[in-house]
């Protein structure tokens, strides 16, 4: 299972797959002037790579663990209420991934299975959303003021990335709870859960920022930045 949630969540579908809102494609689009689709051709091949070599080894090994009579428990002997209320297993949780386990006992699963094409429908809301916004909506309309000093001093190609993602990411969230309100019991519940889970990795990216922007104005910082930049050869120095 592990390996299962790594493929699905930390390969292609973060880093190489073309329009894709994690933030390791975000991360560069201010700096390059690039959206979430540059370099389609290159992304593709490079998902159909990593996919194809994934799903041969999930594959592999699951025919492996059943040859050995492998399975999975029903997990009726752990009590989520009992995970989230343990203070160890509490902080480390929340030290290393964005969730805090004291919201498990809040909100509800919904008893009915989602069909393959409601499942599937936020996914292609936020790729074709995202595709609409960095090509063709973001580039009609008129953002001359951003170049002003109260708007930052700065341009449509280095913040269009940014906003087509979120653009995207609150269209299929939108979506996603019209075509499943009836599969959320307790909508309220889970909305009030992951507002209150969000918290900790707000706090700790907010705290991560501003250090980072505090050793920036250092003089030793400069004079680091300065020393790589001026390495010859390479991309950065055609860009």
């Amino acid at each position: 299972m592990p390996a299962a949630i790594a493929l699905g969540t930390s390969t292609f579908t973060m880093t190489a797959f073309p329009g894709t809102p994690a933030i390791q494609n975000a991360i560069p689009m201010p700096f390059f002037g690039t959206t979430p689709f540059a370099a389609p051709g290159l992304g593709v091949v490079a998902s159909a790579i990593m996919l194809g070599f994934g799903m041969w080894w999930l594959t592999r090994s699951e025919a492996a663990a059943r040859r050995a009579g492998e399975g999975y428990g029903d997990g009726a002997d752990i009590a989520p209420s009992a995970v989230a209320d343990d203070p160890v297993i509490r902080e480390l949780a929340t030290v290393a991934r964005e969730f805090d386990p004291a919201e498990i006992n809040h909100g509800r699963h919904g008893d009915a299975a989602v069909p393959i094409g409601v499942a599937v429908l936020p996914l292609a809301v936020v790729v074709s959303v995202n595709l609409l916004m960095s090509l063709i909506i973001l580039p009609r309309l008129d953002f001359s003021f951003l170049a002003e000093e109260r708007w930052g001093a700065t341009s449509l190609s280095a913040v269009a990335g940014v906003w087509s993602v979120a653009v995207a990411l609150a269209a299929a969230t939108l979506v996603l709870i019209v075509s499943n309100r009836k599969r959320l019991p307790t909508l309220r519940e889970s909305m009030d859960a992951g507002a209150n889970a969000s918290v900790l990795p707000a706090f700790s990216v907010a705290s991560l920022v501003g250090f980072g922007a505090v050793v920036a104005m250092l003089p030793a910082f400069a004079t680091v930045r300065d020393w790589v930049l001026s390495i010859e050869g390479g991309a950065i120095e055609s860009r």
